[in-house]
């Protein structure tokens, strides 16, 4: 078990994140351990692995941006979206 700031051994609420993906304490235990033990190929198909494990346990298609956002590029393309650019005058007549 890893050390905290504090030198606790608690894991507590803790979160951990390798290459901006959130791994368990257990997998980045294993990723330490083997940390010196292979190349660094063997270190990314690690991650991808406890990567794809992660999301398969969150039950989603792995890409959680296109759950919670939206795509303007793409709704200004379709005429989606009303513009604003070079409407100053407009506006202020508005407000």
């Amino acid at each position: 078990m890893m050390k905290d700031m504090q030198g606790s051994n608690q894991v507590g609420n803790k979160k951990y994140y390798i290459n901006g993906k959130e791994v368990s304490p257990e997998e980045l235990a294993q990723l330490t351990q083997q940390g010196g033990n292979h190349s660094a190929e063997q270190s990314a198909q690690a991650f991808q692995q406890a990567a794809q494990r992660q999301q398969g346990q969150q039950g989603g298609n792995g890409n959680y941006l296109e759950q919670i956002g939206r795509n303007l590029t793409q709704e200004a393309r379709d005429g989606l979206l009303d513009p604003v650019i070079g409407r100053d005058k407009e506006i202020q007549e508005n407000c």
